[in-house]
């Protein structure tokens, strides 16, 4: 938030805007809804954003913490099945 304090442009009103609203997006094709062990997306996770909760019965899937996500993308392309996207809550798409 420095950069836009410092910055002589109005980049955006603070207030009423995220900096930075983009966050990674899981998809339905993901391998773990396939019970298919995989974990490269937090894997490559700086912040540990994406989480593996244990479930009875089931293979863990991922699980994006918002409020540490940080839309770096780093997690995009390291899946093997490119379940994963960056994006605004709104834009997220189901890839094919």
């Amino acid at each position: 938030m420095a950069c836009a304090k410092a910055c002589a442009e109005e980049i955006f009103d603070p207030a009423a805007l995220e900096p930075w609203p983009y966050k990674a997006v899981i998809a339905d094709h993901c391998l773990a809804h396939r019970r298919v062990t995989c974990q490269s997306c937090g894997d490559s996770c700086d912040v540990r954003a994406i989480g593996f909760p244990l479930e009875a019965g089931r293979v863990p899937a991922p699980r994006i913490d918002a409020t540490l996500c940080t839309g770096c993308g780093a997690c995009v392309g390291v899946c093997p099945v490119e379940a994963i996207q960056v994006a605004t809550p709104g834009e997220a798409q189901h890839a094919p």
